[in-house]
């Protein structure tokens, strides 16, 4: 499972997803897409909000055991700019750490969430899992 997050977390790193009211970035839209397919692609119900055409959230639901009960996941899409970095958006280790733009705050914890979807396709939960990003 940690390759799989390790794996995840490469890709989300290489998509610039720069705030757009920072640094001029390009905002969310792109990795929205990404995160929406990689759920849909688990016959997951997902879906993209578009705000003002360059920021985005998705919302989706992994359903559970018990209908009536949920617990809401959320992460943001969105990173600080990248002035001064090099190589922002490559995955690379340095010692016991994995460096990259976005990668601990928060596409790290993105990359777990998928993952954790994933898992819960082959083992429903006990309740609804609510994933918003």
């Amino acid at each position: 499972m940690e390759n799989r997050i390790v794996e995840l977390l490469s890709q989300l790193v290489g998509i610039n997803s720069v705030n757009v009211t920072l640094s001029q970035g390009p905002g969310e839209c792109q990795i929205a897409e990404f995160v929406a397919n990689y759920l849909n692609a688990l016959e997951m119900d997902a879906h993209i909000q578009t705000i003002d055409g360059q920021r985005a959230n998705v919302v989706a639901v992994v359903p559970g055991q018990n209908r009536n009960r949920s617990l809401l996941l959320n992460a943001h899409l969105d990173t600080v700019g990248v002035e001064g970095m090099k190589d922002p958006f490559t995955l690379r280790p340095v010692g016991d750490r994995l460096l990259g733009r976005g990668a601990y705050d928060m596409k790290g914890s993105l990359a777990i969430m998928l993952v954790l979807a994933e898992y819960f396709t082959q083992q429903p939960p006990p309740l609804d899992i609510l994933l918003t990003f």
